[in-house]
């Protein structure tokens, strides 16, 4: 029963995904601006994804931050619909750094793109550090950015050593590192065609402060920040099985 129904929630899904594609690349070629795409997955398509699969969310903890804070967040990465819970839990238009092969993805890679969203190639060092100074560029003129430091889905739940790359772009811009963890996706739409409803929990922390640090402050930092998501997820999912 299960199957036939999941079956059904991604037919749906894919239709939701395809007309949001093609809304964020058709207002990007009207208004030759990105800014109308992210209220395309703030306002669309995150709020339809989660409901259509059944998942609510519960915001434990926000850490106030100035609307006029420029930040890196950085989130625990277990299902896809981390994606659409960052987007509405964080008010913020933010650009994701995504691997370069969600290029070829239909619809996704070219809205992805009509965003100004930064493709890394983790196999090429150099075009990566390339990728890497386009997002410095990008935060100097205020953008946000949001990032999975783990540099792919966790296939098990379990939060995995952090790649160097959002660190050393950290240091590089010197603004803060926002931890936003994520309790209870991996349970309900982990990797594969398994989808269940439910709620999950989000917590965003403190601000870690990256200014006027140097690359000899490379690993501490990478260090902290693993430390204070993983305890932020610890809390949360104690107090799910409690």
């Amino acid at each position: 029963m299960w199957g036939i129904f999941n079956y059904i929630q991604a037919l749906i899904l894919l239709v939701v995904t395809m007309i949001s594609g093609g809304c964020v690349v058709i207002l990007r070629f009207i208004t030759r601006t990105p800014r109308f795409g992210f209220y395309v997955m703030r306002y669309f398509w995150s709020p339809l994804s989660l409901l259509f699969l059944g998942i609510r969310y519960n915001v434990v903890n926000k850490t106030d931050l100035s609307a006029d804070d420029v930040c890196i967040f950085y989130s625990n990465h277990t299902s896809w619909i981390d994606i659409a819970l960052v987007n509405r839990v964080i008010p913020r238009d933010l650009h994701f750094i995504a691997k370069e092969e969600l290029k070829k993805k239909p619809f996704v890679g070219s809205a992805i793109k009509a965003m100004d969203m930064i493709f890394v190639d983790r196999k090429n060092r150099t075009k990566a550090i390339q990728s890497l100074n386009r997002a410095a560029k990008q935060i100097q003129e205020g953008r946000n950015i949001i990032a999975f430091p783990e540099g792919t889905r966790s296939r098990d739940g379990i939060l995995k050593p952090f790649k160097k790359g959002m660190f050393h772009l950290a240091i590089q811009s010197g603004v803060p590192l926002v931890p936003v963890a994520i309790s209870g996706a991996y349970e309900l739409v982990p990797t594969g065609f398994k989808m269940r409803p439910g709620k999950v929990n989000i917590t965003i922390g403190e601000p870690i402060l990256t200014k006027d640090l140097s690359l000899d402050d490379l690993k501490p930092l990478i260090e902290k920040s693993w430390t204070s998501l993983i305890d932020l997820k610890i809390s949360m999912d104690a107090e799910r099985s409690a």
